[in-house]
């Protein structure tokens, strides 16, 4: 329907990307003004660096969603798969790597 008004898919998907890349950044903006407003000096010694940090957690995470997107064709099945893949990738491989590094070394 978008390539009968002109749009290129290029377009749509960087504008979609845009968009999710804003969405994600209210609420973090709400919760660094929370840190600011309840005086959590654990994270207010290092508000700048725990910015940083979030915003790149952000922007991969909603990058890596769409990377996940293209190898399922149904929703359901790739919401139900998404949490299980993303804890292998994200907890269980980082630590078997380490694993592998220590018997190595």
């Amino acid at each position: 329907m978008l390539t009968l008004y002109g749009m290129t898919s290029f377009r749509y998907y960087l504008g979609l990307l845009t968009a999710d890349c804003v969405l994600y950044t209210l609420p973090m903006g709400l919760f660094l003004l929370f840190i600011k407003i309840m005086d959590l000096q654990v994270f207010e010694d290092n508000l700048g660096h725990f910015t940083i940090l979030m915003l790149l957690f952000g922007l991969n995470l909603v990058t890596f969603t769409y990377f996940f997107a293209i190898f399922f064709s149904d929703v359901n099945s790739a919401f139900k798969k998404a949490p299980i893949i993303m804890l292998l990738m994200g907890v269980i491989l980082p630590f078997a790597l380490l694993f592998i590094v220590l018997l190595v070394f």
